[in-house]
């Protein structure tokens, strides 16, 4: 009985020290050098953001974030070092929807599960795909490339960096909703597939609009239609690929993403400082690319859960098996 006595009355003690002890990942983090990892080359969208957005944390959480670029295996190296690593908030991922969606489907074995691995953060860029094609192509929309396309099956094409990639897909959903069969032509990098698209070598490429952008504005390519939940705020005028095929929607983004289990006051404060960057001004190239905020880090969770169901549809009605 006196054991128990003294139990109970150190017990309102030990949850004082507890309690006080909580928040101590926060006040000490970051103790080190911070690894930003992107799983691409230097100069791409995901590589902008990262770097942009390192700057913004290292000035605010008194740290030193650094990009770490990792390409191999076409991403998957970067994926499984951010799954190993230590969830203690000092390595942190700026991750794609192919690698946090599509790949579950893609791949009949991933070095990292998509599902289990990490803890969103914030999600950073939501900026859809758009359908451009040569300035020659006698389309001014995406009916017009439909009724082109059916007149001349199989003998239009487009370009895309990875066929079993988001834009890839996005093709041949297109073909399978729309009835069309416009040919599918892979290319190495995204740079060669726009510049072959702007010379006509190949008649449309399928992409997010930044790459696109300088030959749009030099007369070479046009947009015909635009894959994403709302119009570009850059091409008010061009109409969404679903106000012509109702539900046709597939954004392309990117978010901010953690080891499974770090702590949730390191995850709350990258969360609030990434909203916080997104939502505010700001000049520089890479602006036109942050066109969402975030929300709380449950309802990022949620949100690629969801895609990640769509993309499981999508597959599963293209019939694509996993390699």
């Amino acid at each position: 009985m006196r054991a128990t006595a003294i139990n109970l009355t150190l017990t309102p003690f030990i949850l004082a020290i507890a309690c006080a002890a909580a928040p101590i990942h926060a006040q000490s983090w970051p103790s080190k050098t911070v690894r930003f990892i992107v799983a691409s080359s230097p100069g791409g969208v995901p590589d902008i953001a990262a770097r942009m957005l390192a700057d913004r944390f290292s000035r605010t959480l008194n740290g030193t974030f650094v990009v770490e670029n990792m390409m191999g295996g076409g991403g998957l190296l970067g994926a499984q070092t951010v799954s190993r690593a230590a969830p203690d908030g000092h390595t942190i991922w700026m991750a794609t929807s192919t690698h946090l969606t599509s790949n579950s489907y893609m791949y009949k074995a991933l070095p990292y599960d998509p599902a289990r691995d990490y803890d969103p953060v914030a999600l950073l860029i939501s900026s859809g795909f758009v359908f451009a094609v040569n300035a020659d192509l006698p389309v001014k929309n995406i009916e017009d490339l439909v009724a082109l396309a059916k007149s001349r099956p199989g003998k239009l094409n487009y370009a895309s960096t990875s066929p079993r990639g988001a834009a890839g897909i996005v093709g041949e959903w297109f073909n399978h909703v729309a009835g069309t069969r416009i040919v599918q032509i892979p290319y190495k990098t995204t740079a060669q597939a726009a510049q072959d698209t702007a010379g006509g070598v190949t008649q449309m490429i399928i992409i997010s609009l930044g790459v696109v952008a300088p030959f749009v504005q030099a007369g070479r390519i046009k947009v015909i239609g635009v894959n994403a939940s709302r119009r570009h705020p850059d091409l008010p005028e061009v109409r969404l690929l679903s106000e012509t095929f109702p539900g046709f929607v597939l954004d392309s983004w990117l978010a901010l993403v953690v080891p499974r289990g770090t702590p949730r006051d390191i995850v709350q404060k990258l969360n609030r400082v990434a909203n916080e960057f997104i939502r505010g001004p700001r000049t520089g190239k890479g602006d036109a690319y942050f066109t969402v905020g975030s929300g709380s880090a449950e309802e990022v969770a949620e949100f690629i859960r969801k895609d990640r169901e769509l993309w499981g549809q999508i597959t599963r009605t293209l019939r694509i098996e996993p390699e």
